[in-house]
């Protein structure tokens, strides 16, 4: 499998360091931002396959909001939240906010890689989203009145 480009934006220089290492060694292009602006350029610019991200605050305000911003972009990115002091509520915000893995320190690196390969299969399976004309229009027809419609006026 050859690997994709992938967004890393973690603070902690230990844990980005053992999250580039063995990305480096399977081929991956690893591209590394660190403030929100620069999150949201590298992703616009760069296009990666995944965002691994870490939210160094406690309530993980700055993470999701990034991940809302994406979302807005793409809703269908790959995004891997990974937390030094997590909570069951950030957990829950985390995932209902579209993330694909939330990990809190200290979690399992094979745990984490395995998450990883995961969420670059899944999108290069998946063909890439098209972009719908605004203007398009979905008329949603009800079978009953249809129904009724085409009796009274004697089509069947």
């Amino acid at each position: 499998m050859t690997w994709p480009a992938i967004l890393l934006a973690v603070q902690n220089h230990d844990l980005r360091q053992h999250i580039k290492r063995p990305l480096l060694v399977r081929g991956a292009e690893v591209l590394e931002a660190s403030s929100q602006p620069a999150i949201l350029e590298c992703f616009e610019a760069h296009r990666p396959r995944l965002l691994v991200l870490e939210s160094p605050r406690n309530d993980g305000t700055g993470a999701i909001e990034i991940v809302a911003q994406i979302r807005n972009r793409d809703r269908r990115f790959p995004i891997i939240l990974v937390t030094c002091q997590g909570s069951e509520a950030l957990a829950v915000a985390a995932l209902r906010s579209g993330l694909k893995d939330y990990f809190q320190q200290p979690f399992s690196f094979q745990e984490f890689f395995a998450a990883v390969n995961r969420c670059i299969i899944d999108r290069a399976s998946r063909p890439p989203v098209q972009h719908v004309d605004p203007s398009f229009r979905v008329w949603r027809i009800d079978p009953i009145s249809s129904a009724r419609a085409c009796r009274s006026a004697g089509i069947f």
